[in-house]
């Protein structure tokens, strides 16, 4: 199967070949000898004498259509490699365990995920709840101190005005003994 493609394709592209070399023939011919020469080519020759220009384009649709039938012939139904199916198989083998692989990593990520939000909020709640207990702790501890504060200063500005007034009742006292 594979010598007969092969010898198909061979022969296509010698008639492609040919082809193309009757369109440069042509091609030349027309520049050299102008549109209206006559020429009696040996496989058409039964037809009469054809001009250059008529026989150009022949040769040019010629040489389109072969390569067509080349094209056909080389790439119809190429027979599988038997190594290649089994690269493609151990390929595709390897690709749909690496895509199980991934899923599996995507799932265990989204729970290791959603169980690391499940425990900082319980942290967070435990912070919160100890910075709550904390606050009123601390604006407890203020108030007795702005109490202490007070009775302090009310404490001292009695033990000052005491003190002043005997020290006043005291230098009146001596004041009183200087003049005498």
């Amino acid at each position: 199967m594979v010598a007969k493609r092969a010898i198909c394709v061979w022969i296509s592209v010698f008639a492609t070949f040919l082809a193309i070399m009757c369109s440069f023939a042509m091609a030349v011919l027309l520049i050299n000898e102008g549109a209206g020469a006559i020429v009696r080519p040996y496989i058409l020759g039964i037809f009469g004498g054809l001009s250059v220009e008529t026989y150009l384009w022949i040769s040019v649709a010629a040489t389109f259509i072969l390569l067509g039938i080349t094209c056909i012939i080389a790439y119809h139904k190429q027979p599988l490699d038997p190594e290649l199916v089994k690269m493609f198989l151990k390929v595709g083998g390897n690709l749909a365990a690496l895509r199980k692989a991934q899923e599996a990593s995507i799932t265990e990520t989204a729970d290791q995920i959603e169980y690391n939000k499940k425990v900082n909020q319980k942290f967070l709640g435990n912070i919160q709840s100890d910075l709550e207990e904390a606050n009123k702790e601390t604006l407890a501890l203020l108030a007795n101190q702005r109490e202490d504060i007070k009775k302090i200063r009310l404490d001292l500005i009695s033990t000052i005005e005491k003190t002043a007034e005997e020290t006043g009742e005291k230098l009146a006292a001596d004041l009183k003994n200087k003049k005498k």
